[in-house]
């Protein structure tokens, strides 16, 4: 009846199978796995699935509200489309999005010459 996906290179660990598991059960059902049923899934025991629904809503690919039955959600595609952008140093504001911080400086823009950014003097003005 609850079908995990089995363990696959991809995957690397029971806490991606526990998400894909989490993912899978939202999707066919609308609600979130009891930790019960995550365990029993997963061959495990409740206290390891709640260990890596844990680790799962640190790393913000879930949410976990404990003590709420079926507390357990998977984060929605714009959810895990933010998470990713910030994953690769976009800064995400109410406002939208800022690229990542660029670390080169242009002197031009800065009114400065290219001999004057190397240390040598500015060209001097004939009188």
């Amino acid at each position: 009846m609850h079908d995990v996906p089995r363990l696959s290179p991809l995957m690397a660990s029971r806490k991606l199978q526990a998400l894909a598991f989490i993912e899978q059960f939202f999707a066919v059902r609308g609600i979130g796995p009891s930790l019960s049923e995550l365990a029993a899934a997963l061959n495990s025991n409740r206290s390891r699935a709640q260990g890596h629904v844990r680790q799962l809503a640190r790393e913000g690919r879930i949410r976990y509200f404990p003590g709420v039955p079926r507390g357990i959600r998977p984060i929605s595609a714009e959810e895990e489309a933010l998470r990713r952008l910030q994953a690769a140093g976009y800064i995400v504001t109410n406002a939208g999005l800022l690229p990542p911080a660029v670390l080169d400086h242009d002197p031009a823009r800065h009114g400065k010459t290219q001999n004057q950014e190397s240390g040598g003097t500015a060209p001097h003005a004939q009188h």
